[in-house]
């Protein structure tokens, strides 16, 4: 495993002084919302949205405390369950690849995880019915790109219908051919290593061979929409004494 050795863009450090009074995590406008697998048969990239809480909001959640609400998914509306599920806040990603006849392909994700430190190792599911499946199951290679929480739009973007989802965006290629997004909180670069059936979804794992950071906060999915991380003075001070 190797860094990149091209530096990200500079400007993404957190800036003190702009903590909150309290500890929380702020939404902001927009939401996972796109249909999957929904595509023209000549789109050039997808955008498929693997985020399965888009859209769903706190209300009409349930009590937790009550053992029939939590008892058996299978007897619970499936409406309540997403909620319930959508009550765990993420990171947002874009995962990037390239199919056989070059043609460059990129979902927004918020399903992505670390799965191993030794040997490295990371992993994220995608939807059946996805339009771009096909193309991440037969490549042999992908790259996981972090987002920060000013790169709402970039996700956005990847996660709505269009023809060519890298017009206009600043990107670079791997040495495998890949799109590399910029100014990302983290980029893996990932040679697949399994690919798992995990009922509607395609879980796909990855050893990461070539990594990049940078310092940032990130993008927050939560309860169906983005949000932004902020954190009141005590923690604040608890950082600076960690960083300390």
């Amino acid at each position: 495993m190797q860094r990149y050795r091209h530096a990200l863009a500079p400007g993404r450090v957190w800036r003190g002084g702009s903590w909150s009074a309290g500890d929380f995590v702020q939404p902001v406008s927009g939401s996972l919302t796109e249909p999957q697998a929904r595509y023209p048969a000549n789109a050039t990239g997808s955008a498929v949205n693997s985020c399965d809480f888009a859209g769903v909001g706190r209300e009409g959640c349930g009590a937790v405390n009550n053992p029939q609400a939590v008892a058996s998914p299978a007897g619970t509306d499936a409406l309540r369950l997403r909620q319930a599920l959508g009550s765990f806040a993420t990171g947002v990603t874009i995962v990037t690849v390239r199919d056989a006849t070059g043609q460059r392909l990129g979902v927004t994700a918020n399903s992505f995880s670390s799965l191993s430190l030794e040997p490295p190792m990371v992993l994220w599911s995608l939807a059946r019915n996805a339009y771009s499946l096909p193309a991440f199951t037969a490549a042999d290679r992908f790259v996981v790109h972090i987002l920060g929480d000013d790169q709402l739009r970039l996700s956005e973007r990847f996660a709505s219908r269009g023809t060519d989802k890298f017009a206009g965006i600043q990107h670079d290629l791997s040495p495998e051919g890949l799109p590399l997004l910029h100014n990302c909180l983290a980029r893996f670069d990932c040679r697949k290593a399994h690919t798992y059936e995990g009922g509607d979804h395609v879980i796909l794992a990855g050893h990461v061979e070539r990594f990049d950071c940078a310092e940032g906060m990130p993008l927050v999915f939560h309860a169906g929409r983005y949000a932004k991380l902020h954190f009141g003075e005590a923690t604040a001070r608890l950082m600076a004494l960690q960083a300390w």
